[in-house]
């Protein structure tokens, strides 16, 4: 090879290599509590940066990829749906003050509604709605109070991470387990490794702490913070995760050790050719 091709591949070489960064690549298996496999995905992880997106089996992101940048201020989060080449930008302000508004216009619409219900009829709504927690209990003046939590997402103040002292090998990985609580009822067992132990924790730690401010930075999902941080973990990154339904075993999702990877700037951002939807008719 001459001087000229020597030196061509050599630029070739540095500027693929400005193009991808080195990151991790992880493989997440969920089973249902027979052990059925029932959904697989990919996460690509990079520093602060994560993209996912189903595999395999299906499942709710059979359709429906997630990008979360940690990396920028304020943190975005894109939802990508790529049978509608469409996708939605989720920012923790923007997001904030979309579900206020929301709750503002459902708040109205229920009392509208109420005016038209017997007494009796009001006081069992009025005490359905205050048993709820999420939007249920700020409409209802439920403890939360203000702008509850999203249904589905749980109160942070309900919310305990209690190391377990037990201990389990996962594919070869030691983890020590952790507890979590909702109102005093399990809803998870985290088995943790420390990151010495698992390929790739660098990457992960860093995508799940970036996960954890994003999601403290809305009141309606801020209890779902717990799951992301590593510090309730001491330190560790979650290798298997257990969730609970009724004090019944629900589902178990395992993550493989990361496996070293480069993904180009591209796998972090939305399709240029994809269109952008709007949340909550004004995000």
């Amino acid at each position: 090879m001459n001087r000229t091709a020597f030196a061509a591949t050599i630029g070739a070489a540095i500027l693929a290599a400005a193009s991808a960064q080195a990151g991790s690549l992880f493989q997440v298996t969920t089973s249902d509590s027979s052990g059925a496999v029932t959904d697989t995905s990919e996460i690509k992880a990079e520093d602060a940066k994560l993209a996912m997106s189903a595999i395999g089996a299906g499942g709710m992101m059979q359709n429906v990829r997630m990008i979360f940048r940690g990396d920028l201020e304020p943190p975005v989060m894109y939802a990508i749906d790529d049978s509608e080449r469409a996708y939605y930008v989720m920012e923790p302000e923007a997001m904030a003050a979309g579900m206020a508004d929301m709750q503002s216009q459902v708040q109205a619409a229920m009392a509208a509604a109420m005016q038209n219900l017997t007494p009796e009829q009001r006081a069992q709504m009025e005490a359905a709605m205050g048993g709820m927690g999420g939007i249920g209990g700020a409409m209802g003046g439920g403890a939360m109070g203000g702008l509850g939590a999203m249904p589905g997402m749980p109160d942070p103040d309900s919310i305990r991470v209690a190391a377990t002292g037990e201990a389990r090998t996962i594919a070869g990985v030691p983890t020590r387990g952790y507890e979590v609580t909702e109102s005093g009822a399990r809803a998870a067992i985290i088995w943790a490794a420390a990151p010495n132990d698992f390929s790739g924790a660098s990457d992960l730690a860093a995508s799940m702490a970036g996960m954890s401010d994003f999601m403290s930075r809305m009141p309606f999902a801020a209890g779902a913070a717990a799951m992301y941080d590593m510090g309730a973990l001491e330190g560790g990154v979650p290798v298997q995760v257990e969730t609970y339904a009724n004090g019944a075993l629900d589902s178990v999702s395992t993550i493989s050790p990361g496996q070293p990877a480069d993904f180009p700037d591209s796998d972090f951002e939305p399709d240029p050719s994809y269109s952008q939807q709007q949340m909550f008719g004004g995000l």
